[in-house]
């Protein structure tokens, strides 16, 4: 199986883009309540040849990974953090977090969207064709139930992934921040674009993906 995860806010249709330049692939919606992430999507979908995750997403096809190898086959991460080692930065990380699930639990979700795609990773997502689209799907969206993902898989809280072979990773050019992350990482870069790759290069994504999934090293 070839499994599309999406990031934070987001959901299966994300890919659709990219599934249409591929030609294959299944992509799921996060099960937002399950504490158990990597489980639980096991147990819907079976063994996977290739999980491609985008952010969010990503560290939980990482995840699915370092906890399942026999199981699971090669994990493509899309501007996925590699994992805090740090205990200052994960609590910095956590406290953060939490600012955003209060917005979550008490502001409307259209204020948290407003807030939330103010942050500067989204600079070029902003300026990008795909964005008005995005911004109506987000509004479609869980609050209460991204609410539970977040308290439950921040980053602050997950262990630093295990990184295989076939660990790969992929960053927008102008996302320098994952630039820097992943210098020490099997990683590809996708010229044009900030942190969401797929969203605002679906072809060039697609190209890449393509050559990845069908290389053997």
């Amino acid at each position: 199986m070839l499994l599309f995860l999406h990031g934070f806010l987001g959901c299966k249709e994300d890919w659709n883009p990219v599934l249409e330049f591929l030609g294959k692939g299944v992509a799921i919606d996060l099960p937002l309540y399950e504490t158990d992430m990597a489980e639980a999507i096991l147990k819907q979908v079976g063994p996977i040849e290739t999980v491609i995750g985008y952010s969010a997403g990503g560290r939980i096809a990482l995840e699915m990974k370092s906890l399942f190898p026999e199981t699971i086959g090669k994990v493509i991460a899309i501007s996925a953090h590699p994992g805090l080692t740090d205990e200052g930065e994960r609590l910095k990380r956590l406290k953060r977090d939490q600012v955003w699930i209060d917005s979550l639990k008490n502001e409307s979700f259209s204020t948290f969207l407003e807030k939330w795609y103010a942050q500067p990773l989204f600079k070029t997502l902003r300026s990008s064709q795909a964005f008005e689209s995005m911004l109506e799907r987000r509004k479609l969206g869980d609050p209460a139930g991204w609410a539970h993902f977040l308290q439950h898989h921040s980053l602050g809280k997950k262990p630093t992934p295990r990184y295989f072979s076939n660990t790969i990773c992929i960053y927008g050019s102008e996302d320098l921040k994952y630039a820097a992350l992943y210098r020490k990482l099997r990683c590809f870069q996708v010229k044009n674009c900030g942190h969401t790759v797929h969203l605002e290069q679906p072809k060039a994504c697609a190209n890449i993906l393509e050559e990845l999934i069908h290389d053997d090293n």
